[in-house]
């Protein structure tokens, strides 16, 4: 028969844990940066074509990013 023991049985498990993916955290980063970048040049795309270009740039690219990441992990 096993000892009694008073260690929690699922630290086991949680040891065995996976290293993280430093690619998917950059990845995550760069979109939350662009979701900032794009609301901080809102105000500025009526007064400025390229600053509109910019804006529509940005949101074409980063939410099919967060899609695609949150799907891989899904």
């Amino acid at each position: 028969m096993r000892p009694l023991t008073t260690a929690n049985p699922g630290a086991h498990a949680a040891g065995r844990s996976k290293q993280r993916d430093s690619f998917f955290d950059n990845a995550k980063y760069l979109a939350i940066v662009l979701v900032a970048m794009g609301h901080a040049w809102e105000p500025l795309r009526g007064d400025s074509r390229a600053a509109a270009a910019l804006y529509i740039t940005v949101y074409t690219f980063h939410m099919p990013a967060f899609i695609v990441i949150s799907g891989y992990f899904s």
